[in-house]
């Protein structure tokens, strides 16, 4: 039996990714998906992945996230 994801949601704040290089090869190189509590404080600074697809470039998403970016590829759009 599934519990709703209220019951299984988990506050994240104050977190910080920095100094990531590399190449990936999904749908989206750089993913922040935050349960509906969200995510708060959150912190990428100089990042850089790549597609290692040539002619596909590479994507982020990002769901009830709020924190800032410095430096990021891809960008992210939710955070600033």
């Amino acid at each position: 039996m599934r519990t709703p994801e209220k019951d299984q949601a988990l506050k994240i704040s104050d977190v910080t990714f920095s100094n990531i290089h590399g190449t990936g090869s999904g749908d989206h190189a750089i993913v922040l998906d935050c349960a509906k509590i969200g995510c708060d404080n959150i912190t990428l600074q100089d990042i850089k992945i790549t597609s290692v697809d040539p002619k596909k470039p590479s994507s982020a998403i990002c769901n009830n996230v709020k924190g800032k970016s410095n430096n990021v590829s891809p960008a992210l759009p939710c955070l600033h």
